[in-house]
């Protein structure tokens, strides 16, 4: 859908099946104010688009379907025939070499995490480079994320959080009428700076007199943090997860006992950049897990653990048995 007579119309463009269900819509494409889908489509089929403008917007426009079987049977001129593309390999480089032509990416998710997708243009001597446009849909063909200018210069780059074995499309073409030769990579984000398994792998909490720290950073929504660490004296451990400076991360800590049952959980999850605060009664020798997430949320953030409530050991020797240890703790 394309304004005409320099009219200006901001368009906007949706498309339903027989049933009048919505299945596609667009409202700026390649950077513009007009409006482009690529749809696949079953024959005999019967499809309804719905041509209008964005919000009050008025003015002339064409609207146009183009039967593209026969261009789109080449290796990426469609989601039907969309380039694999692996994580971290670099493929051939394409060629937006007609303005508004777009090629097709395919990406399967060898594990849950956060992928970077980026389209660069190649320099090109003898022309400009071609300003970059990326779109990303999920395995329905529904746009989950767009980008113009994120990477370098006029280069488009994005994150995504990806699940496995999910199947991921990349629309690369360029702004507006822009033409040149360009390149696309999805690069894994090493994101996870801790690992999330409850055993000897989770990171290690060593304490320096009575405080053990460690600064990390909740790099998805799915992302987990797991330390561990045992209780060389009994009593209550301060548990703190704090947000960095302007982190939006609403942390969530949960303390699991080493049979895997949780002992304490506590979520910040509507309050993002404000600590969260656990306070597990240890015995000696203990060992727990402290699990930390963002309930979606991300952002770098302190765990601070503090041996702060075990002060009866020192100000009490006059008390012998735990039972009397026991009591006066509890008073």
């Amino acid at each position: 859908m394309t304004a005409i007579y320099s009219s200006g119309v901001d368009t906007f463009l949706t498309i339903y099946n027989s049933n009048f269900v919505e299945i596609a819509q667009n409202d700026d494409s390649n950077g513009t104010l007009n409006s482009f889908i690529s749809l696949n489509v079953n024959a005999n089929a019967l499809y309804y688009i719905r041509a209008t403008a964005y919000g009050s917007d008025t003015g002339a426009y064409r609207i146009s379907a183009t039967n593209s079987v026969n261009q789109n049977a080449a290796p990426g001129a469609s989601f039907a025939t969309a380039i694999n593309l692996a994580g971290g390999v670099q493929i051939p480089p394409g060629n937006i070499s007609i303005a508004l032509e777009a090629d097709y990416y395919k990406y399967l998710a060898p594990r849950t995490g956060v992928v970077n997708f980026a389209m660069n243009a190649i320099n090109d001597p003898n022309n400009p480079p071609v300003d970059t446009f990326l779109t990303i849909y999920n395995s329905d063909f529904i746009e989950i994320a767009h980008d113009d200018d994120g990477g370098t210069g006029l280069n488009s780059s994005v994150n995504i959080s990806v699940t496995v074995n999910a199947i991921y499309y990349i629309q690369a073409t360029a702004y507006g009428l822009g033409t040149g030769a360009y390149e696309v990579l999805a690069t894994p984000q090493d994101a996870d700076d801790v690992g999330d398994n409850l055993d000897a792998t989770a990171t290690l909490l060593s304490f320096t007199g009575n405080v053990a720290s460690q600064s990390k950073t909740i790099g998805s929504a799915l992302d987990v943090d797991v330390f561990r660490f045992t209780a060389d004296v009994e009593g209550v451990y301060e548990i703190a997860v704090t947000p960095a400076t302007a982190s939006a991360l609403a942390p969530v800590i949960e303390v699991i006992r080493n049979d895997g049952t949780t002992l304490l959980v506590f979520s910040s999850s509507a309050n993002a950049g404000v600590a969260a605060f656990a306070l597990p009664f240890l015995t000696l020798g203990q060992q727990v897990y402290v699990r930390v997430s963002g309930a979606g949320t991300t952002g770098n953030y302190t765990l601070q653990c503090n041996k702060t409530c075990c002060w009866y050991l020192i100000i009490m020797p006059m008390l012998t048995t735990p039972e009397q240890i026991r009591c006066q703790w509890e008073s």
